[in-house]
């Protein structure tokens, strides 16, 4: 059960950290909007920082299912281990 618990514990880590690097990279947008020419390296700057939001968080969503379905596969294996334990036959 260590095992299970301990990798449950890296998983939350790593979604944690997930969403700090995407509070961080957010934190850097530039939220007017650039349609004349001349600030071409601006759009092209919003257009990459666009696209690295969207990917933080398609894997944050991604992460954040994946430990919400292991915890419950957790808890529900703890709940029957312990309900096994406490009806058993001595």
């Amino acid at each position: 059960m260590n095992v299970y618990f301990w990798s449950w514990v890296a998983l939350a880590i790593v979604v944690l950290i997930l969403a700090v690097y995407r509070i961080a990279v957010a934190s850097h947008d530039d939220e007017t909007l650039h349609l004349h020419q001349n600030e071409g390296a601006l759009i092209a700057a919003q257009q990459k920082l666009s696209r690295r939001v969207t990917a933080v968080d398609q894997w944050g969503m991604l992460l954040t299912a994946v430990l919400a379905i292991y915890s419950l596969v957790l808890l529900s294996n703890y709940l029957y281990h312990t309900w096994v334990k406490v009806y058993q036959i001595q």
